[in-house]
């Protein structure tokens, strides 16, 4: 039988069996839109943190950063806090980073890069990737010398030595490229580390990205940009003495009449990991796989007892010559229609209810960070992950049918005889 002949065989079930095919592939795309809501949130969230692991060079249980609660507080107040930490002995590095932006064309049509000035002192919390000469070079800058690397993806636009400008407080300066970043490179996101995103340029890595290394940002923290700022400060222990520095730090404050909160990296991260256990019941996992069980029963029962209503008409098909795998090809083709448009459609409705569009690029690259993990989850896992679940559903709801196209002959099935 020509394969045309069998799909008119199987859209002549459908309308034969209206009501059965609307439930099935109702439960179904309920089926498939709880999976991808679950799921997609999951590896969304995990591949979030993921790439913020990778951001610290060393264990991130061992950095952090002072925030100021008090805005009434000024800058100073931050500087007195960072001179105290940088007596403790158990303090590796303390220090400030921020978010800039360098010109790279006409000021006017806002061609811009991305990326971080960084105060020498703590290039070693984030990872950098920088080779020890590099590092040499870095620890003798003074406070104004500046170091500056472009990121890998930008190799071919510009040379080392080609003079760029950098906002640097309320002022631009002129600096000069002195390399360009290894690939993956990476740094730490200022403030939060998982929810927030700064725009187009703030990315997981810093590939198209700039990192400017100064010996200290007092200057550009004085300006008038950061008048009404108090800057966190930005701190890394040695290994497994964080809780005693932040004690030390908590006491000064307090006899110092300074409010601040202490944020661990490594403890941020640890949170967002329970936050995103499947098994929470935000998440609703536990009803997602009992519609998931539910549709794979229903198909198997619908299919079971389509081929027990079916015999006959199997049998007659039988002795005209159409084989047994044709019969079954019918079966599976028919299941499988109605599982990939449920899947598709479900798909589809999770793109639009994730990013209000089907066509979610120019949101992604407008918005960074912020939608990278639902974009990379929904993408590129959830239709490998939904062409897994279609191909397990279809082998475990045929595999009784399987059993009674093959056992039964002809004669049985003309007959209705049973197994």
């Amino acid at each position: 039988m020509r394969w045309y002949n069998k799909l008119k065989l199987v859209f002549r079930i459908y309308t034969r069996r209206v009501g059965v095919t609307l439930l099935l592939f109702g439960m179904s795309y309920i089926a498939f839109y709880m999976t991808d809501r679950v799921l997609t949130k999951y590896i969304s969230d995990r591949y979030d943190i993921w790439q913020v692991e990778k951001s610290f060079s060393d264990n991130p249980d061992d950095s952090g950063f002072i925030y100021f609660i008090d805005k009434e507080q000024n800058q100073d107040i931050s500087y007195k806090v960072c001179e105290y930490m940088k007596q403790l002995q158990d303090v590796e590095a303390s220090g400030y980073f921020i978010n800039t932006s360098i010109i790279v064309g006409d000021e006017s049509n806002n061609e811009y890069i991305g990326g971080f000035i960084i105060e020498k002192d703590i290039i070693d919390i984030g990872n950098l990737k920088l080779d020890a000469e590099l590092k040499d070079k870095i620890s003798l800058l003074k406070d104004d010398e500046k170091v500056t690397l472009l990121g890998n993806s930008l190799r071919g636009d510009f040379n080392k030595g080609e003079t760029l400008e950098v906002y640097e407080g309320d002022t631009t300066k002129r600096i000069q490229i002195d390399g360009f970043l290894k690939r993956d490179a990476r740094w730490v996101h200022e403030d939060r580390l998982f929810g927030a995103s700064y725009g187009a340029q703030d990315k997981y890595v810093l590939n198209d990205n700039a990192v400017v290394i100064i010996g200290s940002l007092n200057e550009a923290l004085d300006s008038v940009v950061y008048s009404d700022i108090v800057q966190n400060i930005c701190f890394k222990c040695k290994e497994g003495m964080f809780e005693v520095v932040s004690e030390n730090i908590k006491q000064f404050c307090y006899k110092e009449g300074i409010s601040i909160s202490i944020i661990n990296y490594g403890d941020e991260i640890k949170e967002q990991y329970l936050k995103s256990n499947i098994l929470d019941d935000d998440n609703t996992f536990v009803a997602a796989v009992m519609i998931m069980v539910l549709a794979i029963i229903a198909i198997s029962i619908s299919n079971i007892v389509n081929c027990l209503m079916s015999k006959i008409q199997y049998g007659i098909m039988m002795s005209n010559g159409v084989s047994q795998n044709e019969i079954m090809w019918i079966l599976v083709v028919q299941n499988m229609i109605v599982l990939i448009l449920a899947g598709l459609g479900a798909w589809c409705v999770r793109i639009r209810m994730i990013f209000s569009t089907f066509f979610p690029r120019s949101i992604i690259e407008g918005t960074g960070r912020y939608f990278q993990g639902e974009y990379i989850a929904h993408t590129y896992y959830m239709p490998l992950i939904l062409i897994t679940v279609i191909a397990v559903i279809m082998v475990v709801s045929n595999i009784i049918p399987y059993i009674i196209i093959r056992q039964i002959s002809i004669t049985d099935m003309i007959e209705g005889s049973e197994l």
